[in-house]
This record gives C-alpha cells, structure tokens and sequence, in this order.
C-alpha cells in the first residue's frame, strides 16, 4: 500500500471513531525500567515540516520563514457536533482533529529468525520475537499511526542496512535513526554510507560518549552529522538534558532529540530539581528538541505499577512541554519494549491527552509536524 493511500485509509478510521473511549487498568504490571538497557538505540530517516515554527530561535534552526496563520473554515461537518479549525480541518465533539498525522518517533524492528539473529533483545525475554511493522499496525491503537521512525538497537553495522531495506518495503516507516559508534575510525564513511538514503535522518548515541567529547572538546563527530542534514538522538540518564546544553552551542546547526525525557523516575514526588533544571538549560538552545517518550517505563520501576492516569505523569509532563515550548516536543513510543509497562493503547492516550490539552495546534505539532523540524522525514 502506497503512503497516500495508508493516510486516506487511516483518517477515515479517525472519522469513523472520533468518540473513541479507553478504559484504563487500574494496576499495570510492574516492569523494572527497560531503555535504560539502552545505550544501543537509535532510528529515523526525515525532512523538514510545512509547518513553520513560531519563534525566531526556532526558525534559525529550520531555515523556514514565518508564515501567514490559516483563516479558521466552516465544514460541511460543523453541524454534526464538529466546530471549524486553522487550515480547514474539523474537530470533533472529543475535541480530536478528524485528520490528524500521527508518527511514532520510536519504536524498534528486528527479527531473531534471520540467519545471523540478533544482538538484543535477549534469548528468554518477552521481546525475544519478530517485531516489524505491520505488528505495530496490528496493535489496538487510541488513534491510528500514520507512520513511524525507527531506532535502531543493534550494534552492528549491517543492521542500518537491513532497517533501510525495511524501510524501502513498508512506507510506512519514514525514517530510520541508525546506530553507528562515535570514535570509530570508520565513522564518516559509514556516516556517508547510510547517509546516501533518504530514509536515514540520523544516529543514537550514548549520553556518556556525548558527555567524553564535550568533556575533551571533540566536535568533528557531531559537526559530521549536521553537515549530513541529520539529526543526533541521545539516550541516558537524568543527567542527559545537561549534557545536551553543553554540546548545543558548540555545534549550533546540529538538530539534537533528547531521549525519553531523559529517563527521569516518574514518582508521586514533585519532579527532581537537578533534572529540571536540566531540561530548562536544554531547552534554551533552539536546536535540543525532547522526545516524549517512556513514559510508562518510567512510571513502573522497582516493582512499581504503571499508573494509568494523566494526572500522575503531569508534573514531569509540565516540567518538560513548558520549557520546550509547543514546536519542540515529540510524540513517542518506545515500542514494543513499553509493552512490559503498558498497553500501547494506555500510553499513546497519555500522551495524545496532555498534548490534546495544549490546544489543537500543539498536538499537530507534537504528532508529526516537529518531528519533521527535528528529523527533515518526508513521505514515501
């Protein structure tokens, strides 16, 4: 099926279920944290949104110049309880767009039945299986995906290939954030390599190799990419966003996604002053976006439940969206390794719900539009 025909396929469901209800488990089964397995994750292929951003710092990130807001537009659906939006898009009752973009910025693929099998997820684990596209499409959904950007797990260089040959099959994956490693000799031309396809928007490094080259100045790495147009995801701990702030000026065109906000715990407790004040220093650079992603993981350590309320996870939530501002958070799943904390359907409401609260404009740009600012994705 070709993109076009999926998106048609896709908002046609959205219509037929724009009243969608979920009931929530009252108690999730506890899970010991899983990305923070994950110094080995990373994934997209992308391209620049046609939605400019806002603010000036913004905009200096993504080349784009300002542009005209859309005149709100009566459609033929206003009477049947939908009320006219910017851009000639209806809302619903539930206060959903019925044409609403959705990409998932991070889920992983992989296939222990090839020959030479895989290097993670391990043998004997609930991961251990075949996990490819079209059983993230399978899934019970809060709203429908219309695409998704993958990151790659595995160390092996191969495997950025066999995710672009993925990618090539199924449009429905728009960009691939590969795994190679800072510090290996073979770097750039491997870096070229994958950069020669579209589809590939990036790598997924550690916070700790990030934190030794900023720590020794070592920018040739990081100035690589962005000269390539990709992006750099990076996945560690809470001390992530602080490392981020010192990397962001010294490489400003560089387009940096912090992962799964930084891996914080996400307690009942007010949110930690150290990584707070992380992610405000992060945020102050226009080129560090903050992946939303993890949530439930975060929320289900050391035998804890996953709660399944909003109102648990919007401390960490405000702590993250307010600094960042509306045009540099991203939708997230972190797919299927979640599933050991939640349901997709549970943690893909969370989401949708907070950002849905910031107002249709911000949930546009939280589902798709600024992970195209971010990862330059565009369809197949």
């Amino acid at each position: 099926m070709q993109r076009r025909e999926f998106l048609a396929t896709a908002q046609r469901g959205i219509a037929a279920s724009v009243t969608c209800g979920l009931a929530v488990p009252a108690g999730l089964a506890s899970v010991t944290h899983p990305d923070l397995l994950a110094t080995r994750f990373a994934a997209p292929n992308s391209q620049p949104p046609t939605t400019p951003p806002a603010n000036p710092a913004a905009r200096a990130v993504t080349g784009q110049p300002a542009a005209a807001p859309d005149k709100p537009a009566v459609t033929e659906n206003s009477a049947a309880g939908e009320k006219p939006t910017a851009g000639n898009d209806a809302v619903a009752a539930d206060g959903y767009p019925v044409k609403l973009e959705i990409i998932d910025c991070h889920t992983h693929f992989y296939d222990p039945g090839r020959p030479e099998g895989v290097p993670w997820p391990g043998k004997g684990t609930s991961l251990y299986r075949t996990v490819l596209p079209k059983d993230l499409r399978a899934l019970t959904l809060f709203r429908p995906l219309t695409g998704t950007i993958v990151v790659e797990a595995s160390p092996w260089v191969e495997d950025n290939a066999w995710l672009l040959a993925l990618a090539a099959r199924d449009p429905f994956v728009v960009g691939v954030v590969g795994n190679l490693q800072l510090g290996d000799p073979e770097f750039a031309a491997r870096l070229k390599r994958f950069a020669a396809d579209r589809r590939y928007r990036g790598i997924r490094v550690s916070s700790s190799a990030v934190k030794e080259r900023v720590e020794r100045r070592e920018w040739r790495e990081f100035q690589q990419l962005a000269d390539a147009n990709l992006a750099l995801d990076v996945n560690g701990g809470p001390d992530t966003p602080a490392i981020l702030a010192r990397l962001a000026p010294q490489v400003p065109e560089l387009r940096i996604v912090l992962n799964h906000i930084g891996n914080v715990r996400i307690t009942a407790a007010a949110p930690p002053a150290d990584w707070r004040a992380g992610i405000a220093a992060a945020a102050r650079h226009p080129n560090v976006f903050c992946k939303i992603s993890a949530l439930v993981e975060g929320a289900a350590r050391d035998g804890q439940s996953a709660p399944g309320e909003l109102d648990f996870y919007r401390p960490y939530l405000d702590a993250v969206w307010d600094p960042f501002g509306d045009e540099r958070v991203i939708y997230g799943s972190n797919w299927p390794v979640s599933e050991r904390a939640a349901s997709y359907s549970t943690l893909q409401q969370l989401a949708l719900e907070y950002a849905r609260s910031r107002g249709v404009p911000a949930l546009r740009n939280f589902c798709a539009e600024n992970s195209q600012r971010a990862y330059r994705w565009r369809p197949s």
